[in-house]
């Protein structure tokens, strides 16, 4: 049962943590646009 709690959870992070990179990438790459529109 706990192993099975912790797979779920590790498995929710990685989506997390993916989620969070793309955003993060995403708002860097937006980066150099906002400096041209200045």
């Amino acid at each position: 049962m706990k192993n099975r709690i912790k797979l779920i959870y590790w498995n929710n992070t990685k989506v997390y943590v993916s989620l969070m990179h793309k955003l993060l990438y995403y708002k860097l790459a937006n980066i150099p646009r906002y400096m041209f529109n200045m």
